[in-house]
């Protein structure tokens, strides 16, 4: 039985779709892809809401512009990294033209850290004000031509493997391999991560425990001993008192990893008034699709 924790949620998220079909950050505001994505995918599957998430996934997919990328809202043509969540929403439903034509996008675009000759040089004469990462690792950024970020990173690299259980590809895996590396040399001396570096001015960052989770996201299918400090590191998170969305970040990336945290209270009802925090709630719910972002079997390397 559906525990009121989940039903609570989903409840929530049904009562507040907005007319255009999708969700704002909060009930009555304008549709953007971020909430309308989570909340697609926290509903995805319930035959009693369909024509919910069959409305919303066509008004992500009328979001998808000619290059293959998707505006993060209806009134902003210029592409940003909620392709990566148009992706994965065009993979999981079956639409392998959108999904395809995403995935090429995605393939193109990196941080301008790898084309920076200014860096490279400041990095071989001044290495203590040098990025800290190898500009050979193609990352993504939030938007195009700019740096990388940890979490537009996580997200493209999710997308990317998930579409490649449709549409496999040696470049698509190369991407997601370089992705995944450059997460991986940015982890902070602390055990999680920052939003985009380790350190800044030879002096230490401390990570946050969201942009911790969503790292994790991109990490799936490493291999178990790259695997085992990180995760250990989010459990001891996950023990502590986090921010709700952290908190609820955390319990989806545990649990793609095979480390799921002790289910909430079965009978907490929904909070707050912020959307993408019940979708992403209600994603890692006992019960819930978590399971739907999980990789294909057999990808963990050894």
């Amino acid at each position: 039985m559906e525990s009121v924790y989940l039903r609570s949620r989903r409840e929530f998220l049904v009562r507040n779709q907005n007319s255009d079909g999708g969700w704002g950050y909060f009930p009555g505001k304008q549709s953007w892809l971020e909430p309308t994505a989570y909340g697609i995918l926290a509903l995805q599957g319930d035959p009693a809401v369909e024509a919910v998430t069959r409305k919303a996934l066509k008004l992500v997919l009328g979001w998808q512009n000619s290059d293959g990328s998707f505006r993060p809202a209806a009134a902003v043509a210029s592409p940003s990294w909620t392709t990566a969540l148009g992706v994965t929403l065009a993979s999981i439903s079956g639409q392998t033209g959108p999904a395809t034509r995403g995935v090429d996008y995605l393939l193109q675009i990196h941080g301008t850290e790898a084309d920076d000759w200014l860096s490279k040089v400041i990095s071989k004469l001044l290495p203590q004000v040098a990025l800290d990462r190898d500009p050979s690792l193609l990352a993504w950024p939030w938007r195009p031509n700019a740096t990388s970020w940890i979490e537009p990173t996580a997200h493209a690299i999710l997308a990317l493997k998930l579409a490649a259980h449709s549409s496999p590809r040696p470049s698509l895996a190369q991407r997601v391999d370089l992705g995944q590396r450059m997460i991986l040399s940015l982890r902070c001396k602390d055990g999680g991560w920052n939003y985009g570096s380790r350190s800044a001015l030879a002096v230490e960052l401390p990570s946050y425990p969201e942009t911790t989770a969503i790292a994790l996201l991109g990490l799936t299918g490493r291999s178990a001993s790259e695997m085992k400090s990180p995760l250990e590191y989010a459990r001891k998170l996950a023990a502590a008192a986090q921010a709700p969305l952290a908190s609820a970040w955390l319990r989806v990336s545990l649990a793609l990893h095979g480390a799921p945290m002790a289910p909430p209270d079965p009978n907490q009802a929904v909070a707050s008034n912020d959307i993408l925090l019940a979708a992403v709630e209600a994603l890692g719910a006992e019960g819930g699709n978590a399971h739907l972002l999980a990789p294909s079997n057999g990808d963990r390397k050894s």
